[in-house]
């Protein structure tokens, strides 16, 4: 098995990158209908969650899982899978059926009057009836990625694809309009329940639309947007931004606070809220308490970055999943109260009923975490053999220093960890938002060219690599701003894209630096 590495840096301010660039109220049966609970994207839930843990069961389906689940109010459990499936399965655990699609599902599905709205990369929304048929499909310019998770309400359902674009569409498949947000998008709309959809996007703009389409106001930010807005229920708007910032706006666009973080607010990171309190994870490790002032009430830190959303219980209870490959379980004190080791990254948020947890992990399973009172269900037979190909997590990227000035040195450091050792190497940096610029060695060109650094093949027995400098160079003047380095692993033969950086067995790691 051969893969590469490639690290790309992108300005955050002032440019566009060209390759990357009515109130649903809770349920009252406590189901999880959609991405992180509602159409607000609040993560709570009215019941309490597991407060003990135990394994109830586990299903392993044919690949990854980067999907967040939902579930239905029998109580069935719908995932997506790297695997091009959509899986429903019974509360104990059986399989029900499976719809493939013609590529892997990222984004979380949702739910409208027993019909299953999702994405696919293979630019199609789905309906899937609750017997598991197509009831209708919606083709978009692009992928529909895995932080692309439907909306809906009782007038119509929306979503947005790579080809950036949020589209309005009615239940029985027809189109109503869509609105162009200037380049790739990769967040899920939000609805407020007040004739307006929330979305953000990689021109670092967060929009405000009417329900019609129409345009109401727009707030700037200083770097992408990948993560759903969440909508408090007096309609104060958390958004989670790559520039390390929490932004809390008003109902008409207007900043009501922000609180920065250590490290960006990641794909598929959204705020979870409850009342009078507000709790983000981010990419340095931590999850964050901030009361309603934005004011930091406490920090609880995992072993590594956070894109799990956490989810709540109707006691403002904790549940999220963490790159460590942990479940984690905090009060609303910010005490641990227990976690579950998965044994590989969590990417997926989770979703809770009164006793159980529900979250998908990369070793390709699904997880139910429940309280016991006797002896667990059995986990029922795979549907796979156990995969040849295991991709533990272990991909960081560092700079030396997090600001800098003209003239100072920035160097960029790699260290990964993996069961496979023999690595291709390119190091590929975007420049300026314009075009692909290329270091080798420690210099910028033109195209994309392999970094030639001993073919950065490492052959070190504990199955990893680093860390290792794989770039430096002095910072020019005049390139003042905020930057986001990307470092992937893929497979051998693709590109460097984020798409490809988003495929199974790839990974991808980011951190930011600012030139003052």
């Amino acid at each position: 098995m051969r893969r590469f590495i490639c690290v790309i840096g992108a300005a955050a301010i002032a440019t566009t990158l060209f390759w990357i660039s009515t109130l649903q109220a809770q349920s009252p049966d406590g189901n999880w209908p959609m991405f992180h609970h509602d159409a607000q994207r609040t993560g709570k839930s009215p019941l309490g969650g597991p407060l003990s843990c135990g394994l109830k069961w586990s299903y392993r389906v044919g690949s990854d899982v980067y999907s967040s689940p939902v579930l239905g109010e029998d109580g069935s459990t719908y995932l997506g899978s790297y695997d091009n499936n959509i899986y429903c399965f019974t509360s104990g655990g059986t399989m029900l059926w499976s719809y493939t699609t013609d590529d892997n599902i990222q984004a979380s599905p949702g739910f409208h009057d027993e019909a299953l709205y999702l994405g696919s990369m293979d630019n199609c929304l789905y309906v899937i009836t609750s017997a598991g048929t197509l009831d209708w499909s919606y083709m978009t310019g692009n992928d529909i990625d895995h932080g692309q998770s439907p909306v809906t309400n009782d007038e119509a359902v929306w979503n947005t694809s790579d080809d950036g674009n949020i589209y309005c569409l009615q239940h029985n498949g027809q189109f109503s309009w869509s609105y162009e947000l200037g380049s790739f998008v990769n967040c899920a709309p939000s609805l407020d329940g007040v004739d307006t959809v929330y979305i953000g996007s990689s021109v670092n703009r967060f929009f405000s639309l009417s329900s019609n389409g129409s345009f109401v106001w727009s707030y700037r930010t200083a770097a992408d947007i990948f993560s759903a807005a969440a909508v408090s229920s007096d309609h104060d708007i958390y958004l989670g931004c790559m520039d390390n910032h929490l932004y809390s706006l008003n109902s008409v666009g207007a900043l009501r606070w922000s609180y920065e973080t250590g490290d960006p607010i990641q794909f598929g990171m959204t705020a979870a809220v409850s009342t009078n309190v507000v709790y983000i994870g981010s990419d340095d490790n931590n999850l964050y308490c901030l009361n309603q002032n934005g004011a930091l009430s406490w920090s609880y830190s995992t072993a590594s970055g956070l894109q799990s959303s956490p989810a709540l219980s109707a006691t403002d209870t904790v549940f999220l999943g963490s790159q460590d490959s942990k479940v984690y379980c905090i009060s609303s004190t910010g005490s641990l109260i227990w976690s579950y080791d998965t044994g590989a990254t969590i990417y997926s948020s989770p979703a809770i009923d009164s006793r159980s947890l529900y979250i998908g992990s990369f070793d390709s399973r699904m997880y139910v975490l429940s309280e016991q009172t006797s002896t667990p269900i059995p986990p029922t037979p795979t549907m796979t053999p156990t995969p040849t190909v295991t991709f533990p997590p272990g991909l960081r990227v560092w700079p030396n220093k997090t600001s800098f000035r003209a003239g100072e040195t920035l160097e960029i450091w790699v260290s990964f960890t993996d069961t496979y050792v023999d690595w291709d190497g390119y190091l590929v940096i975007a420049g300026i938002g314009k075009e692909w610029s290329v270091m080798s060695p420690f210099t910028l060109k033109r195209g994309i060219h392999a970094l030639v650094k001993d073919g950065l093949e490492m052959h070190f027995p504990g199955g990893g690599w680093g860390p290792e400098k794989v770039f430096s160079t002095v910072v020019p003047f005049g390139v003042s701003g905020n930057y986001t380095i990307y470092c992937a692993t893929l497979m051998a033969g693709l590109k460097p894209t984020m798409k490809n950086a988003l495929k199974p067995l790839c990974q991808l790691a980011t951190t930011t630096f600012t030139v003052r």
